[in-house]
Protein backbone atom coordinates (compact mmCIF):
# COMPACT_ATOMS: atom_id res chain seq x y z
CA UNK A 1 0.00 0.00 0.00
CA UNK A 2 1.33 3.42 -1.14
CA UNK A 3 1.41 6.34 1.02
CA UNK A 4 -2.01 8.11 0.90
CA UNK A 5 -3.48 4.74 -0.88
CA UNK A 6 -6.55 3.04 1.23
CA UNK A 7 -8.15 1.58 -1.64
CA UNK A 8 -7.60 -1.93 0.12
CA UNK A 9 -8.58 -0.38 3.50
CA UNK A 10 -11.98 -0.42 4.92
CA UNK A 11 -13.38 2.11 7.33
CA UNK A 12 -16.23 0.73 10.04
CA UNK A 13 -18.09 1.80 13.24
CA UNK A 14 -16.41 0.01 16.10
CA UNK A 15 -18.96 -1.83 17.90
CA UNK A 16 -16.42 -3.35 20.61
CA UNK A 17 -12.79 -4.27 21.50
CA UNK A 18 -13.29 -7.50 21.00
CA UNK A 19 -10.58 -9.00 18.46
CA UNK A 20 -8.71 -6.34 18.64
CA UNK A 21 -4.46 -6.40 19.15
CA UNK A 22 -4.87 -4.45 22.30
CA UNK A 23 -2.47 -6.28 23.94
CA UNK A 24 -0.56 -7.25 21.84
CA UNK A 25 3.30 -6.53 21.85
CA UNK A 26 4.58 -4.47 19.73
CA UNK A 27 1.55 -4.05 17.53
CA UNK A 28 0.96 -0.61 18.01
CA UNK A 29 4.72 0.16 18.01
CA UNK A 30 6.23 3.37 19.67
CA UNK A 31 3.34 5.11 21.37
CA UNK A 32 4.44 8.03 22.38
CA UNK A 33 6.20 11.17 20.46
CA UNK A 34 9.31 12.66 19.25
CA UNK A 35 9.61 16.55 18.84
CA UNK A 36 13.03 18.81 17.89
CA UNK A 37 10.53 22.14 18.29
CA UNK A 38 8.42 23.03 21.19
CA UNK A 39 5.50 25.93 21.34
CA UNK A 40 6.77 28.32 23.84
CA UNK A 41 3.92 29.86 25.72
CA UNK A 42 3.52 33.44 27.31
CA UNK A 43 1.19 34.93 29.08
CA UNK A 44 0.43 38.64 30.29
CA UNK A 45 -2.20 39.86 32.37
CA UNK A 46 -2.87 43.48 32.45
CA UNK A 47 -5.49 45.37 33.96
CA UNK A 48 -8.34 43.82 33.56
CA UNK A 49 -7.08 41.62 30.14
CA UNK A 50 -4.79 38.96 29.11
CA UNK A 51 -3.21 37.73 26.47
CA UNK A 52 -1.52 34.53 25.57
CA UNK A 53 1.18 33.62 22.79
CA UNK A 54 2.50 30.64 21.22
CA UNK A 55 5.81 30.65 19.48
CA UNK A 56 7.48 27.77 17.57
CA UNK A 57 11.23 27.18 19.29
CA UNK A 58 13.52 24.82 18.31
CA UNK A 59 14.85 22.53 21.17
CA UNK A 60 18.45 21.96 22.00
CA UNK A 61 17.82 18.77 22.20
CA UNK A 62 15.22 16.33 20.83
CA UNK A 63 12.27 15.86 23.32
CA UNK A 64 10.63 11.99 23.48
CA UNK A 65 7.63 11.35 25.34
CA UNK A 66 6.54 7.81 25.58
CA UNK A 67 3.25 6.33 27.31
CA UNK A 68 1.36 2.88 28.27
CA UNK A 69 -2.24 2.13 27.21
CA UNK A 70 -3.19 0.94 30.20
CA UNK A 71 -6.22 -1.99 31.03
CA UNK A 72 -8.19 1.31 32.78
CA UNK A 73 -7.48 3.20 29.64
CA UNK A 74 -8.61 0.11 27.10
CA UNK A 75 -11.89 0.03 29.62
CA UNK A 76 -12.64 3.51 29.01
CA UNK A 77 -12.16 3.23 25.43
CA UNK A 78 -14.59 0.58 25.11
CA UNK A 79 -17.45 2.60 27.21
CA UNK A 80 -16.70 5.18 24.42
CA UNK A 81 -17.23 2.85 21.42
CA UNK A 82 -20.09 1.72 23.54
CA UNK A 83 -21.57 5.44 22.12
CA UNK A 84 -21.04 4.43 18.59
CA UNK A 85 -18.54 7.33 17.25
CA UNK A 86 -15.63 5.35 17.21
CA UNK A 87 -14.36 3.61 14.04
CA UNK A 88 -11.50 1.25 13.00
CA UNK A 89 -9.23 1.56 9.62
CA UNK A 90 -9.21 -2.63 8.58
CA UNK A 91 -6.45 -4.08 5.97
CA UNK A 92 -8.47 -7.55 5.49
CA UNK A 93 -8.92 -9.01 9.31
CA UNK A 94 -5.98 -6.67 10.87
CA UNK A 95 -6.84 -3.43 12.33
CA UNK A 96 -4.63 -0.70 10.69
CA UNK A 97 -5.98 2.10 13.07
CA UNK A 98 -8.58 3.11 15.30
CA UNK A 99 -10.03 6.05 16.59
CA UNK A 100 -11.90 6.75 20.40
CA UNK A 101 -14.44 9.34 20.34
CA UNK A 102 -16.86 10.82 23.02
CA UNK A 103 -19.82 12.45 22.42
CA UNK A 104 -20.06 15.28 24.84
CA UNK A 105 -23.63 16.70 24.71
CA UNK A 106 -23.30 19.16 27.16
CA UNK A 107 -21.73 21.34 23.98
CA UNK A 108 -22.33 19.35 21.33
CA UNK A 109 -19.07 18.25 20.59
CA UNK A 110 -17.46 14.96 19.09
CA UNK A 111 -14.48 14.99 21.04
CA UNK A 112 -11.04 12.70 19.96
CA UNK A 113 -9.80 10.73 22.94
CA UNK A 114 -7.39 9.13 21.31
CA UNK A 115 -6.10 8.42 17.78
CA UNK A 116 -4.31 5.03 17.24
CA UNK A 117 -2.20 3.72 13.75
CA UNK A 118 -0.50 0.01 14.04
CA UNK A 119 3.26 0.71 13.42
CA UNK A 120 2.75 -1.17 10.03
CA UNK A 121 0.50 1.09 8.20
CA UNK A 122 1.93 4.50 9.66
CA UNK A 123 2.71 7.27 6.77
CA UNK A 124 -0.04 6.26 4.78
CA UNK A 125 -2.49 8.03 5.25
CA UNK A 126 -4.69 6.03 8.36
CA UNK A 127 -4.79 8.15 10.47
CA UNK A 128 -6.26 11.21 8.30
CA UNK A 129 -8.71 8.83 6.68
CA UNK A 130 -9.86 8.07 10.76
CA UNK A 131 -10.36 11.85 11.25
CA UNK A 132 -12.22 12.26 7.66
CA UNK A 133 -14.28 9.33 8.91
CA UNK A 134 -15.35 11.60 12.33
CA UNK A 135 -15.70 15.01 10.91
CA UNK A 136 -18.04 13.15 8.26
CA UNK A 137 -20.21 11.64 11.48
CA UNK A 138 -19.96 14.71 13.17
CA UNK A 139 -21.51 16.45 10.59
CA UNK A 140 -24.32 13.69 9.74
CA UNK A 141 -25.05 13.59 13.58
CA UNK A 142 -25.25 17.63 13.45
CA UNK A 143 -22.62 17.67 15.92
CA UNK A 144 -20.97 21.89 16.16
CA UNK A 145 -17.21 20.76 16.25
CA UNK A 146 -14.96 17.86 16.57
CA UNK A 147 -12.09 18.54 19.35
CA UNK A 148 -9.01 16.82 20.77
CA UNK A 149 -6.15 17.74 23.56
CA UNK A 150 -2.44 17.71 22.45
CA UNK A 151 0.45 19.06 24.13
CA UNK A 152 2.86 21.70 22.83
CA UNK A 153 5.92 19.50 22.86
CA UNK A 154 3.88 17.64 20.49
CA UNK A 155 4.55 19.46 17.92
CA UNK A 156 4.25 16.76 15.03
CA UNK A 157 0.25 16.38 16.29
CA UNK A 158 -0.31 20.25 16.15
CA UNK A 159 1.02 20.34 12.47
CA UNK A 160 -0.72 17.39 11.56
CA UNK A 161 -4.23 18.05 13.32
CA UNK A 162 -3.32 21.35 11.51
CA UNK A 163 -3.20 19.82 8.17
CA UNK A 164 -6.46 17.78 8.88
CA UNK A 165 -8.15 21.74 9.00
CA UNK A 166 -8.13 21.80 12.88
CA UNK A 167 -7.33 24.96 14.70
CA UNK A 168 -5.77 25.69 18.42
CA UNK A 169 -8.45 26.54 20.19
CA UNK A 170 -7.56 27.47 23.69
CA UNK A 171 -4.98 26.17 26.07
CA UNK A 172 -4.69 25.36 29.89
CA UNK A 173 -1.54 26.53 31.37
CA UNK A 174 -2.15 24.01 34.59
CA UNK A 175 -3.74 20.90 33.19
CA UNK A 176 -0.42 18.30 33.56
CA UNK A 177 1.54 17.73 36.77
CA UNK A 178 4.59 19.40 36.26
CA UNK A 179 6.02 16.99 38.59
CA UNK A 180 5.22 14.16 35.51
CA UNK A 181 5.37 16.38 32.40
CA UNK A 182 7.50 19.11 32.76
CA UNK A 183 7.43 22.33 31.29
CA UNK A 184 3.94 20.41 29.37
CA UNK A 185 0.85 22.89 28.43
CA UNK A 186 -2.39 21.83 27.09
CA UNK A 187 -3.16 22.68 23.68
CA UNK A 188 -6.85 21.96 22.74
CA UNK A 189 -7.61 22.21 18.83
CA UNK A 190 -11.19 21.36 17.05
CA UNK A 191 -12.54 21.63 13.44
CA UNK A 192 -15.85 23.68 13.31
CA UNK A 193 -18.34 21.93 11.24
CA UNK A 194 -19.86 23.78 8.62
Amino acid sequence: MSPGNHEMIRFERLSSLNGLPINEPGYWGHNGYVSGSVFEVTSRSAGEGASFELKLLPLPSVFRKDWTITEEDWEEYATLIAEGYSFAAYDGTRVAGMIICAAQQWNNTLHIENLLVASQYRKKGIGGALINRVIKEASQSKFRQVTLETQNTNVPAVAFYRKQGFRIDGLRLGLYDPSENPGEIAIFMAYRIG
